[in-house]
């Protein structure tokens, strides 16, 4: 993200999702599956690790050259 601001390009987050859970432990629970829910949704081009759909805590890996992706990026 630094390297995408220094070459002049604007970063923005957009939040697409509140927890609704009230303990600490169960909230990131959630977000931990509704994250992955997105990830298996969206194929993030620079997320290498994509999670199982019945367990969150269990993913594959995708192997990218990063640099070469940022590179055609920026």
């Amino acid at each position: 993200m630094a390297e995408a601001e220094r070459k002049g390009h604007t970063i923005t987050f957009d939040v697409l999702y509140y927890a609704k859970s009230r303990g600490k432990v169960d909230r990131m629970v959630e977000i931990g599956e509704k994250e992955g829910e997105y990830i298996r949704m969206y194929h993030p081009v620079l997320n290498t690790q994509i999670p199982h759909e019945d367990n969150w805590h269990n993913f594959d890996t995708n192997t990218i050259d990063a640099k070469s992706v940022l590179a055609d990026i920026l």
